[in-house]
């Protein structure tokens, strides 16, 4: 746990010092990080909300690769590499003076001795664990064995909130339709993440290119409800009046059968049923009355 907390701390301190860094520092931390490099005006090209988000999404995927210890390392040598970008910057707009530059060697060898403490806390928990490990082989029974792993409570791990398929545009067979994506959102505030961390994971799934994601992204204050509106006039979803227009007056074609027919109208009352308990439906109409 205690070792869960001092990654969760060196996360936070990465992501704060993100979001400090101006655009050429950012380039220089993709860089760093052998980020993929987007076509077209590569980094250049992209904004500081963009470059924060592919050097983030390039430490995920960094971490699913390591062990905790590699991980813990790597973030902790990050956070030197900005740090150094950080002073080179002011070093080139101030002179520099002897205190500085002893304040400089002084921060660096507080980082230095932080990274020898979280490393040396990792070895000697790693160190416990293989020692209890070993003394419970010396001492359990193959059956108490079996028992006690049937007692270690399990643990979940929260993780990242992400939307499986990509956006594009309406009609795209093999891109995500709104019902699937809107059932991801749901489940998504269902589990407890936060809206701000489901508008991200939308807005990263949405193509690059489409004007959808641009909105998106230069869009202030943007709300979930403001997200699902937007979404639904992106897939030119019908609202409740029209699909229960539709539903009246359906009729059977002339070379339709009647069960074809009949499953037609069922699927119709079904989209009819779903939208209009829709929050962000503005007209709603009782179960009954589509029944």
């Amino acid at each position: 746990m205690q070792t869960k907390k001092k990654m969760e701390q060196l996360q936070d301190c990465v992501s704060s010092k993100f979001l400090m860094l101006e655009k050429p520092e950012l380039i220089k931390v993709c860089l760093y990080l052998k980020c993929n490099e987007p076509s077209g005006e590569g980094f250049a090209g992209q904004t500081r909300r963009a470059l924060i988000r592919l050097a983030e999404g390039t430490l995920d995927e960094i971490e699913e690769s390591l062990e905790e210890e590699q991980y813990a390392e790597s973030l902790n040598e990050l956070l030197c590499f900005i740090e150094s970008l950080k002073k080179s910057a002011e070093l080139k707009v101030s002179p520099v003076t002897q205190s500085e530059i002893e304040k400089l060697r002084e921060e660096y060898a507080e980082l230095q001795q932080t990274h020898a403490n979280a490393r040396r806390a990792l070895e000697e928990q790693i160190g416990l664990l293989e020692e209890k490990h070993q003394r419970g082989k010396d001492k359990m029974s193959v059956k108490e064995q079996v028992t006690r792993h049937e007692t270690i409570p399990e643990v979940t791990l929260r993780r990242e909130f992400r939307v499986f398929g990509q956006i594009g545009e309406a009609g795209q067979k093999e891109k995500l339709s709104y019902t699937s994506l809107n059932n991801q959102i749901e489940s998504g505030v269902r589990k407890g993440y936060a809206e701000a961390e489901i508008i991200e994971a939308v807005i990263r799934a949405v193509s690059p290119g489409l004007p959808l994601r641009e909105l998106l992204e230069i869009k202030r204050d943007l709300t979930l409800s403001t997200l699902k509106t937007i979404l639904r006039g992106h897939y030119k979803i019908d609202s409740s009046s029209d699909l229960l227009h539709r539903l009246m007056n359906i009729s059977q074609e002339p070379k339709e059968s009647a069960q074809s027919f009949l499953f037609r109208a069922i699927e119709l009352r079904e989209k009819l049923l779903w939208t209009s308990g829709d929050e962000q439906d503005g007209e709603q109409f009782s179960p009954e009355l589509i029944q």
